[in-house]
């Protein structure tokens, strides 16, 4: 598969704080797949091991309601990232993410991410920051949508 990049690294969320040359060591801990239309990334319920950037393609992300049934609650495109979170809680997945499409995908695993943690410090400082930023983003888009769905008070 070719090269990761550097350039969609850089312009998402949390590699954004990062020079070309620290890109160029985390790209090292990175690995580039594909999914295929319909195969699970993320189980709902299991372990929390890595986060995913969508490179190209779409993946959906899915709750399981009360009667069972999944829920497609968002669609994660081009240049968006999912599963963050495992990367700082190590807590169980949230939600079930499938491939919608051919979707190819950058994974980087939590043990990477810890490698990069022993190895270059000042590196996994700028993508906790990073990882920071864009899960509060997140969370402000999710507040925003939640108060949209909610009736006034009186």
């Amino acid at each position: 598969m070719d090269e990761i990049p550097t350039l969609f690294l850089h312009n998402h969320n949390i590699f954004k704080d990062l020079i070309p040359q620290e890109l160029d060591i985390v790209k090292k801990f990175l690995k580039m797949t594909e999914a295929d239309t319909g195969q699970v990334i993320f189980k709902q319920g299991s372990a929390a091991e890595s986060m995913c950037l969508v490179l190209s393609g779409e993946l959906e992300v899915m709750k399981t309601a009360k009667d069972g049934s999944l829920v497609k609650i968002a669609t994660i495109g081009d240049g968006q990232s999912v599963g963050e979170m495992a990367l700082v809680d190590g807590m169980v997945r949230s939600a079930t993410v499938r491939a919608s499409m051919l979707t190819t995908i950058v994974v980087l695993k939590r043990d990477q991410f810890d490698e990069i943690l022993r190895q270059y410090p000042r590196i996994a400082a700028k993508l906790m920051k990073g990882i920071a930023r864009h899960i509060s983003i997140n969370l402000r888009k999710t507040s925003d949508q939640l108060m949209s769905l909610m009736m006034p008070m009186t």
